[in-house]
């Protein structure tokens, strides 16, 4: 099959932050005989680089648009009257918007694909009207389930929070009708966890609806035995992701102190990029507490700490930081929330805490044993080579695409 790739960034390769599922994707597509070609936003010039130096250039055929999105305080504005959802309206900046669009047309015209894969959401508005092949659209997540999700992070009821609540509400409404209108257009709808498409399948068409997981590189991501681990907690994640901020603060106020009742020198390391000032200031008043910001490899701190935590309140879709931390055979400890869709066995794989008091007892366990550690690690390891291969990836997209193909010959 001849595949095009529409995204919104530079796929990230595992030694990137941002997901890795285009990249993954473009890579098992190829090595299962699959002709590829790329249109992608191309804008960060070392990222773009760093994308070629690890494969990427190996597609047929590369469109990079250079010019980044930018919404100007007028557009911020005239959402609030436009039925399009705010992240719809930032990459409609009318110059990005027509380079963007050229870009995927003449990729249309060159390429000929028997199928048009785009990835998220925002992305759909550059397929001309008049395209009539096949294509699918990969959003990842529910958004609007995520939105809907967020309310719940800040339950005050000052005049400002309650105004703030109002108009999420109002972007959720918007939300959920973008997403109703291009699952209408496209052929498949697909996200990466089933509770996600179980809630999409409330409003959505179920015969479009399909959960695909996101793969992890079991080669990137390893175990490094040799590295004597540390009395040390380790989180990773991007701090533009309004759960991880949430996490942090949330298990630093009420759940870390409890740990460290018994372990009074336990370390913490934040590893993620963009903390804001409310997660910078815990390093700042902690001296135990480290806040490394973006980093090269996030791999070192996950492979030098003793436990993996992921104490997330909510969100939507796969967290792809456990499947990571399960490939570099690290015991986790987890809330509900944060395993949400993976499969994994509570006890089994990880450790999954319904409480504050759960949560810091757990961590105690893992500490207290190192057997217990090492047997959670190993069997980690195992589940995601097992249930997330990027080749189990690539075959599940491979059947997608000619399920769509011979849908569409049989109406013919």
């Amino acid at each position: 099959m001849r595949i095009l790739l529409v995204a919104q960034e530079t796929p990230a390769p595992p030694s990137l932050p941002g997901s890795p599922r285009v990249y993954h994707l473009l890579q098992s597509l190829r090595a299962r005989g699959h002709s590829v070609a790329l249109v992608c936003g191309a804008h960060d010039a070392a990222r773009w680089a760093e994308f070629l130096r690890q494969g990427g250039g190996n597609a047929r055929a590369l469109y990079p648009v250079r010019a980044a999105p930018q919404l100007r305080f007028a557009g911020r504005v005239r959402n609030l009257v436009s039925p399009l959802p705010a992240f719809h309206m930032r990459y409609r900046a009318p110059a990005y918007f027509q380079i963007m669009r050229a870009e995927v047309a003449r990729a249309l015209a060159e390429f000929l694909p028997d199928v048009l894969h785009v990835d998220q959401l925002a992305m759909a508005q550059y397929i001309p009207d008049a395209w009539r092949g096949a294509w699918v659209l990969d959003p990842h997540d529910a958004i609007s389930l995520t939105e809907t999700r967020k309310l719940t992070l800040d339950s005050s009821r000052t005049p400002r929070r309650m105004l703030a609540r109002a108009l999420m509400r109002y972007q959720i409404l918007k939300i959920k009708n973008y997403e109703r209108a291009n699952a209408q257009r496209a052929d498949a709808y697909v996200v990466n966890a089933e509770p996600d498409r179980a809630y999409l399948e409330t409003f959505l068409p179920r015969a479009k609806l399909r959960a695909i997981p996101n793969a992890v590189d079991t080669g990137h991501f390893h175990p490094a035995r040799e590295m004597e681990p540390k009395p040390q907690l380790v989180f990773t994640g991007s701090f533009s992701y309004a759960f991880n901020v949430d996490a942090m603060l949330y298990f630093h106020a009420h759940i870390l102190p409890r740990v460290r009742a018994q372990f009074p020198a336990l370390r913490l390391v934040i590893v993620g990029a963009h903390p804001p000032p409310a997660v910078q200031r815990l390093a700042a008043r902690d001296a135990l507490t480290t806040v490394t910001g973006l980093v090269d490899d996030v791999r070192p701190f996950v492979w030098e700490s003793a436990v993996f935590i992921s104490p997330l309140r909510g969100g939507t879709g796969m967290k792809n930081k456990l499947l990571n931390a399960m490939a570099m055979a690290k015991a986790i400890v987890a809330t509900p929330a944060s395993a949400e869709g993976l499969g994994a066995r509570d006890g089994e794989h990880l450790l999954v805490a319904q409480d504050d008091a759960a949560f810091a007892e757990h961590i105690a366990r893992v500490l207290n044993d190192r057997a217990l550690a090492q047997r959670l690690g190993d069997a980690g390891r195992a589940f995601v080579e097992q249930c997330y291969s990027v080749t189990k990836f690539g075959a599940q997209f491979e059947q997608l695409y000619g399920d769509v193909l011979r849908a569409r010959r049989a109406d013919e």
